[in-house]
């Protein structure tokens, strides 16, 4: 719980590859929301780790989903469960 003993309803990560594709492979994230830069730059790491997806079939898919420009980048909010 949270302070005072309430529940905690809601919990942001800002979180690289390994704690986000954790996060996403233990079925913890309801809502997802990933910002894209208009621009490519160097040899960085991927934003998502998950060695265990390789297939099409076995990708983590979004009941819902959409995209939402934000100044020059956009915004992928996709949640889990209607």
């Amino acid at each position: 719980g949270g302070p005072g003993g309430r529940r905690m309803n809601t919990v942001l990560v800002e979180a690289g590859p390994g704690l986000a594709s954790a996060l996403l492979a233990q079925d913890l994230v309801d809502r997802l929301a990933v910002f894209i830069a208009a621009k490519v730059i160097g040899d960085g790491p991927p934003a998502f780790a998950m060695p265990g997806i390789l297939h099409m079939a076995d990708a983590i898919g979004f009941a819902e989903s959409h995209w939402e420009p934000v100044g020059e980048d956009m915004l992928f909010l996709g949640y889990r469960r209607p």
